[in-house]
């Protein structure tokens, strides 16, 4: 529905004028009732959305001024980095074929994942897939994106390489900080994965309790971090690699990845603070994959205080 419109030479012109400039409150109004000569109240409602959701996204997608977002699925959104190194990951671990997003919202992980091959996005929201359906127009992925609208866990799943899955983290305005109360809740998910039998990643809360990796051997957990942030955790299953954790730090063009291959918690020693030493922060990814003990062993360092994760 929303496609075409958005796409529209006349809506272009007006996102192109608007894409360096962010709209203030005392500008909104005015601009509404200017768009309004030319828009039903809807349409125009939408178009200051996308101006204000582009302005907000800039962070997230260096490609934002092309885009079209919807606000929680803006917010739930992987960082485009963070959704590349993912994406990358899947493709070198999976046989051919294409990927299965199960959950794919406005498309950031589908257009991430249609930069190395086909993907079959699923959603169950018709004006997110709208959404989506106009980002793979504008930006015209190498590889293309098949929409189906469906709850993908009532339905026969197509044939597939891979598994890439996203449950919301938010019902209404709380987050989740729990794996039963995601939509769909993750023992969902982990059956659908289980069933089918392919490499998969599920992208999960950065609190996500590390001991689930005790009764699912066929599994591995990444905790991923951005803007000295862990953004989020990714449970891998069905890829082949060793049982383990990682850490990895998406930090000035680069990805860094550390790998830990147990989760028991080593403890650390403690020591005096000295003028002539300086302190290490640890990127807070690395800390919840269990890699302190590795790095104060690798930097002969150790804590001040044992209740601060500084070396």
């Amino acid at each position: 529905m929303w496609s075409e419109f958005l796409l529209s030479p006349k809506v272009t012109e007006i996102l192109e004028f608007w894409r360096d400039r962010e709209l203030t409150p005392s500008e909104e109004f005015s601009l509404l009732k200017k768009l309004r000569q030319n828009f039903t109240l809807q349409e125009a409602s939408l178009l200051i959305k996308q101006i204000q959701l582009r302005h907000r996204a800039k962070d997230k997608f260096p490609q934002a001024d092309k885009m079209f977002f919807a606000d929680k699925a803006l917010e739930q959104s992987t960082s485009w980095p963070l959704a590349w190194h993912r994406a990358q990951k899947l493709h070198e671990i999976a046989p051919p074929g294409p990927i299965l997003d199960l959950g794919c919202g406005l498309g950031g992980d589908a257009l991430a994942m249609a930069q190395f091959r086909e993907v079959i996005a699923i959603d169950c929201d018709e004006d997110r897939l709208d959404l989506l359906q106009a980002n793979i127009k504008s930006l015209n992925p190498p590889y293309s994106i098949k929409l189906i609208k469906a709850d993908y866990t009532s339905i026969k799943l197509p044939p597939a390489a891979a598994i890439f899955a996203d449950p919301a983290r938010r019902n209404d305005s709380k987050r989740i900080f729990t794996s039963e109360e995601l939509l769909p809740p993750l023992s969902t998910i982990l059956k659908i994965i289980a069933e089918k039998n392919l490499p998969a990643a599920v992208k999960l809360y950065p609190s996500f309790d590390k001991n689930f990796l005790q009764d699912h051997p066929e599994s591995y957990l990444e905790f991923i971090g951005h803007h000295k942030q862990c953004q989020e955790a990714v449970l891998w299953l069905n890829t082949g690699l060793p049982h383990r954790l990682e850490g990895t730090v998406y930090s000035e063009g680069q990805y860094i990845t550390r790998k830990v291959d147990t989760y028991s918690e080593r403890p650390v020693n403690v020591g005096e603070v000295r003028p002539d030493q300086y302190l290490y922060e640890i990127e807070p990814a690395m800390l919840r994959a269990g890699l302190l003990f590795d790095l104060a062993q690798e930097l002969e360092a150790h804590l001040f205080d044992p209740q601060v994760s500084w070396l």
